[in-house]
């Protein structure tokens, strides 16, 4: 829906633009507006959005051109008056006209009518969209008229991602990672059928949907290349493991059973029949990948960098 409006708000713009420049007159506000209902005939997708969103979308237009056209008048006046800006030996500019936004860059949506959402005890339900949980922390006296939602989720795992990251490689100088495939692991379950009926047995597809929900909103990619990133700027060392047989392998004596004995993704508790180490399965993974990333490791050797290029080579 976002993506949706943020295609509408560029096409009124873009319709702005032409019709000043090729045919020198200004569309309004309600102009656009009326070209909705048009517009959804060819385009079906505009139908997934409530029609007073996409209202709001056009006013939000009308709205950056009004805020233009002030900025233009205060630069106009402070010119004609010799007060403009100078910093650093370079003069003010000439505000420019709105411009068109890029993907990510819209990130709300907003219902102008008390009777497209409605707040419940512990949720709102919006037109559309359906039930989002919402902290109702105190009554709201009167009848709300307008409601906005926006995504203030992927900006608070932004900010954790940096947060988190910086303290990592402010304390450690050495870094070692799962190189997970997180596409891999979000995949939807494959279909079952039963050759015999015909029929679709089930596969733990709601489940998995729960799972893959759960991975994406963690944005491990995203934190791993951030961390890489930050890590490489303060000179610190960053390795990737590949994550085979990290669950398989004992962490303190190295050894690899054989398959008939190896754990099962339902054995969480890793036992060393040689050895005899005890621990959590997770945290048997986490030291054998730190190991194997100091180079400690006798099976696995520490992934293989690259040599430095030196000129004339």
């Amino acid at each position: 829906m976002l993506d949706t409006c943020r295609e509408v708000y560029n096409s009124c713009l873009h319709w702005r633009k032409h019709d000043y420049e090729l045919l020198g007159t200004s569309l309004t506000n309600q102009d656009q507006q009326n070209a909705l209902p048009i517009w959804k005939q060819s385009h079906p997708e505009l139908c997934c959005v409530h029609s007073l969103v996409l209202q709001n979308v056009c006013r939000r237009v009308d709205l950056a051109y009004q805020a233009y056209f002030e900025r233009l008048h205060d630069y106009k006046l402070c010119k004609e008056q010799g007060r403009l800006k100078v910093v650093n030996s370079v003069v003010e500019k000439c505000p420019g006209p709105p411009r068109s936004k890029g993907r990510g860059c819209y990130d709300s949506l907003t219902y102008t009518q008390s009777t497209t959402f409605r707040v419940g005890e512990k949720s709102i339900r919006f037109s559309k969209i359906g039930d989002i949980k919402a902290v109702i922390h105190r009554p709201i006296p009167g009848v709300m008229k307008t409601a906005t939602i926006r995504a203030r989720i992927r900006n608070r795992r932004h900010n954790f991602h940096h947060q988190e990251a910086r303290m990592i490689v402010d304390r450690y100088g050495v870094i070692t990672v799962e190189k997970l495939n997180v596409s891999n692991l979000s995949k939807a379950p494959a279909p079952k059928q039963d050759q015999e009926t015909g029929n679709y047995l089930p596969n733990g597809h709601a489940a998995k949907a729960g799972l893959n929900k759960s991975i994406l909103d963690a944005g491990w990619s995203s934190f791993r290349m951030l961390l890489k990133s930050k890590a490489e700027s303060a000179g610190r060392e960053f390795y990737e493991v590949d994550p085979a047989y990290t669950s398989q392998d004992c962490a303190r004596c190295d050894y690899r059973p054989p398959p008939e004995e190896r754990k099962t993704l339902s054995d969480r508790w890793h036992a060393c029949p040689k050895c005899g180490y005890s621990v959590h399965r997770d945290k048997n993974s986490a030291v054998l990948i730190d190991k194997i990333g100091v180079g400690l490791h006798t099976v696995r050797q520490r992934p293989i960098e690259a040599p430095p290029f030196t000129a004339g080579e």
